[in-house]
């Protein structure tokens, strides 16, 4: 394949719903420097099977879109910002929790319902206590929201994540203490009986 001598605006795949997939496949294999910013580009595009596959490309480029995507987050439009939220939350890099954070109150309710869901996977990736540090330097309290359908999902994911972590210390526990039992049952059973 021939080197791009044009803009992505002048691609003739931009045409078509499946050129642009095409395009999208091309650019997961393509070095950074240059699929990245054609990538963010699709990301305001205006079909979202073009900017969910575009998501899905930027995320497994890593933490290395944190920035580009941090921008496009404060800057986009409303769907593109939701994009963004979106893959900063899959990365799940701690360094994107300030930008997430201060979109909570995003004008625009979907935006809002993305960066909540990505706090969320961020709270599953890592602990409840990291991102309510972040909802605290941010001097937002979780509780209390003009957006509370929105915050809602967000601290179900915090309070979710926290039970689940405490079950899971609780199984491992159980586990533990359920085999060391068992070997001592196991033990009494081949001891001699009456013996």
């Amino acid at each position: 394949m021939t080197p791009r001598s044009y803009p992505l605006t002048f691609d003739p795949r931009l045409r078509t719903l499946e050129g642009k997939i095409e395009l999208i496949a091309q650019l997961r294999s393509e070095r950074p420097e240059k699929s990245v910013p054609l990538l963010l580009e699709l990301l305001c595009d205006q079909s979202w099977h073009v900017r969910e596959r575009a998501t899905e490309a930027l995320v497994e480029r890593g933490e290395d879109v944190i920035g580009p995507l941090s921008s496009l987050l404060v800057e986009g439009l409303w769907y593109s910002r939701a994009c963004a939220a979106t893959a900063l939350g899959q990365i799940g890099a701690p360094e994107s929790l300030p930008t997430l954070v201060g979109r909570l109150e995003d004008e625009n309710a979907t935006v809002r319902k993305a960066v909540a869901g990505a706090l969320g996977a961020m709270v599953r990736r890592h602990s409840n206590g990291l991102v309510l540090s972040a909802l605290a330097s941010a001097g937002i309290d979780p509780g209390c929201s003009p957006h509370s359908a929105d915050w809602v999902s967000l601290v179900h994911a915090i309070a979710d994540a926290g039970a689940l972590r405490a079950s899971m210390d609780a199984e491992a526990r159980a586990a533990t203490g359920e085999a060391a039992g068992g070997e001592d049952a196991a033990a009494a059973d081949e001891a001699p009986a009456g013996g």
